[in-house]
């Protein structure tokens, strides 16, 4: 039984059409889109597996990897401040991705 990944990022949140939803930047579709059930309460369809699929999964899971993100940085600044140059890189976009999730800037 295969493992199917979630939709590749980057994921922004776009409208058409007077509706809001989540997809991809890389025209590969959506990822979270508003339905209707047939009997008319509206819902939210997860292109990727439905609600137990790795799209719904990873937006369940993104308050914790939010969190842990800034765990990690915090500490890693705090034991090496930013001399550390080999880690630069992944410092620079560790912050771009907590700017990103808490609307701060980038």
């Amino acid at each position: 039984m295969s493992n199917p990944k979630h939709t590749p990022g980057p994921w922004s949140i776009q409208t058409s059409n007077s509706y809001r939803r989540i997809g991809n930047n890389m025209g590969d579709g959506n990822v979270l889109s508003p339905c209707n059930q047939p009997d008319g309460h509206p819902d939210l369809y997860f292109q990727n597996g439905g609600f137990n699929g790795p799209d719904a999964r990873l937006i369940a899971a993104a308050p914790d990897l939010l969190e842990a993100l800034q765990v990690v940085l915090r500490d890693h600044m705090a034991v090496h401040g930013v001399g550390d140059l080999e880690m630069q890189p992944a410092l620079f976009q560790a912050r771009a991705a907590i700017a990103k999730a808490t609307g701060g800037a980038k």
